[in-house]
């Protein structure tokens, strides 16, 4: 067989596996990238990566778990035991909440942290609801 026949054959197959399926899979574009939107979304993520790795030093001592393990596991904890007793009873709500606090050998910042990273769009701010009293006794 000819030798020149196959490279031949090698521009068929180049066009029929990337010129061909790019035409007919292309898409169009529906919407206006929004290119600072997606930087902001990109950089709230790396400050809560960066804010989860912080607790993690924090509370590593008394955690057994891993960055991601603590973000997906201990926050939703953490945050309904250091905002729920705030909530339902002001004089006793801040001792537990510093006794929590120190159990897991986490500070007042890392409270601000853990009520920030879970915050979500579009819900009330459970900071709205706690009092100025109990907010200035914590």
């Amino acid at each position: 067989m000819d030798v020149y026949t196959h490279l031949a054959v090698l521009c068929l197959q180049a066009f029929f596996s990337t010129v061909l399926p790019g035409e007919l899979l292309q898409g169009r574009l529906s919407a206006k990238i929004v290119f600072p939107q997606w930087l902001g979304n990109y950089s709230r993520g790396n400050k809560h990566q960066r804010l989860l790795q912080e607790l993690h030093f924090h509370s590593g001592l008394k955690t057994s778990c891993n960055r991601c393990e603590l973000g997906l596991e201990y926050l939703q904890h953490f945050h309904y035991q250091t905002t729920q007793p705030l909530l339902s009873d002001a004089e006793t709500g801040v001792r537990k909440v510093v006794s929590f606090l120190k159990l897991y050998d986490l500070t007042r910042e890392d409270w601000d942290n853990i009520v920030e990273m879970c915050k979500l769009p579009g819900k009330l701010d459970i900071m709205s609801q706690i009092t100025p009293k109990v907010k200035a006794a914590f």
